[in-house]
């Protein structure tokens, strides 16, 4: 078996923390008055040591006051702003399991996501003191704080996006999200300074935690990007707050740069590294996958569906490595995936955005059907972008729901 493993030519990575929180709380305690966190809608800006009390004060609220436990979760349908980032930290340190619902959740949705054990009986607090509020209290004793964690405990549970059915929680452990933050500072990758400037997607996400997380561990500032923003806010956000890093998704970066030329070529002077998540970049650029714990209430019998005779993941995924040990996520079998589609379309120079879903086929079941959003002042024709992406993909593939 272990001739079939390649394994990674980077060393095994150490850790000297045994949670996120307690290497947070400690980066937190160096250079107190630096500025941390900017909330980009209402200009709001926190200093390291007001981030680290405030957190603390949200954590003893929940400690004393909800009477919270370690590993219990913390689920937030909430706005993404500062006072949402110092609420997933202070979630953290008391112990807790951080988990997210987007703002816009149906009541369909989180009936679907959120499970209950056994029937509580419910209390409504009309006078349930706001995170703002919390986060301002004072702590009345000397409860010891951030509550202690193990790296194999869960830290947060990141809801997938439900592409293969019903969105999951993924699990994350302090381990996992101590590698995903030694990866950030990977040489290789784009490690953050002091000096850097990183502008957040949001926190129901986890590239939105990840720069939480990794800015405020390293020493960088984050400005947190509100839910309600225009891709013409975004480049002037990037402007305005001399932003140096960014995570963004691709219909903003392709906006980003499908636009560039209508500003000045000193615009975005600032910005020095990107990462983008969500769906597949186009061109030569591709994303990796990695392997959480698991996914948090599996139905069936997982052994016999997904693993094979000697111990092999079965992922249902296409790919091939280089000489070098990189591996290259090309398919899912014989899955059509709207996103792959998507990404070719808008490297087609009219258009800005796509969506690709599928549409009822007396043969195959379902065929792809595209639609698009054209750039202003371009003119192209249905066959012209169906031709597009016939030319690049096999039959199966072919736009041929139009």
């Amino acid at each position: 078996m272990d001739g079939n493993i390649v394994r990674s030519q980077l060393t095994r990575q150490s850790y000297s923390h045994q949670s996120v929180i307690e290497l947070l709380v400690e980066s937190l305690q160096k250079d107190s008055n630096k500025n941390c966190l900017i909330d980009s809608t209402s200009q709001r800006k926190w200093s390291r040591s007001e981030v680290l009390d405030s957190c603390l004060n949200f954590a003893y609220f929940l400690v004393n006051d909800c009477k919270l436990t370690k590993g219990d979760i913390v689920c937030f349908v909430a706005n993404n702003n500062d006072i949402h980032g110092i609420g997933i930290l202070g979630v953290l340190a008391a112990g807790g399991v951080y988990c997210s619902l987007p703002r816009h959740a149906t009541q369909f949705y989180c009936k679907k996501v959120l499970v209950f054990n056994e029937l509580t009986k419910t209390q409504l607090n009309l006078n349930c003191p706001t995170v703002e509020s919390a986060i301002q209290s004072v702590r009345l004793d000397d409860t010891v704080l951030p509550v202690r964690t193990g790296l194999d405990d869960t830290a947060t549970l990141v809801m997938s996006s439900g592409s293969t059915g019903t969105p999951k929680a993924i699990i994350r452990t302090n381990r996992n999200l101590l590698a995903i933050m030694a990866i950030t500072q990977h040489p290789e990758v784009c490690p953050l300074t002091g000096d850097d400037i990183m502008l957040s997607t949001g926190f129901c996400h986890m590239c939105g935690q990840r720069s939480l997380l990794s800015s405020i561990g390293f020493g960088a500032q984050l400005a947190v990007w509100g839910d309600v923003h225009t891709n013409e806010a975004i480049m002037e956000g990037i402007h305005d707050l001399s932003v140096t890093n960014i995570f963004t998704v691709p219909t903003e970066l392709n906006f980003l740069i499908k636009n560039n030329d209508k500003y000045d070529k000193k615009y975005l002077k600032s910005l020095r590294d990107v990462f983008c998540g969500g769906a597949v970049l186009t061109g030569n650029t591709y994303r990796k996958t990695m392997v959480t714990p698991g996914y948090l209430g599996y139905s069936g019998d997982f052994k016999a569906e997904h693993l094979t005779s000697d111990g092999f993941f079965k992922t249902g995924d296409l790919g091939y490595y280089d000489s070098n040990d990189y591996f290259y996520f090309v398919g899912r079998s014989i899955l059509i995936s709207p996103v792959e589609l998507e990404n070719i379309l808008v490297t087609h120079e009219s258009v800005v955005n796509a969506a690709v879903i599928g549409v009822d086929d007396s043969e195959d079941g379902e065929v792809p059907m595209g639609f698009v959003t054209v750039r202003d002042g371009c003119a192209v024709g249905e066959q012209e972008l169906i031709d597009y992406v016939n030319e690049r993909v096999n039959r199966i593939k072919q736009m041929r729901g139009g």
